[in-house]
């Protein structure tokens, strides 16, 4: 069936199964990302590590391997989070981030979470984009340095170079 085909209203719900199928198939890749991890059957192929087997065999984008990693290690933490996932009210990008938050307070702030802890900073979570829960780390953690805030100089043209930097509220006003 060509999507011309059909109305509007058929569309949009057609659309929204495929999501909900979409969510439902990304879990079970995260399963199936943790047993080859605990197995360490990409190993077994000649792969040094999961992420080098992710985007190697399976043609994932470096980020769009680590998001997945990230997320399923945490969920292998804290299975609840799973049903987050599942329903929607927490991302797989906003998951992978809180994952990369509390490695990064581990390594650079020797700051280590417990489970309850990790679980309350989660719940926090729940509804934000990766954006808003970088505001929630740096809020937990006035030293932590945020993902989506980074600084950024990229050429453009050949005479053109965009900058792209974090300033406060104040900045904004001007």
């Amino acid at each position: 069936m060509y999507l011309t085909t059909f109305e509007d209203r058929q569309l949009i719900e057609k659309t929204r199964q495929l999501v909900r199928e979409e969510k439902r198939l990304t879990l079970k890749i995260l399963h199936y990302l943790r047993e080859i991890e605990r197995r360490r059957a990409f190993a077994e192929m000649g792969f040094s590590s999961l992420f080098e087997f992710a985007t190697q065999s399976l043609g994932y984008s470096p980020g769009a391997a680590q998001r997945r990693i990230e997320a399923m290690r945490l969920i292998t933490q804290i299975p609840e989070v799973e049903e987050k996932v599942r329903t929607g009210e927490l991302q797989l990008s906003t998951l992978a981030s809180a994952q990369g938050f509390f490695k990064s307070e581990r390594k650079e702030h020797r700051k280590t979470y417990s489970i309850e802890e990790k679980k309350a900073v989660i719940e926090s979570l729940c509804g934000k984009s990766v954006r808003e829960a970088d505001k929630v780390f740096i809020t937990i953690s006035p030293g932590h340095k945020a993902l989506s805030l980074k600084d950024t100089v990229r050429s453009v043209a050949a005479d053109k170079i965009q900058f792209q930097f974090t300033g406060d509220g104040e900045l904004k006003s001007l």
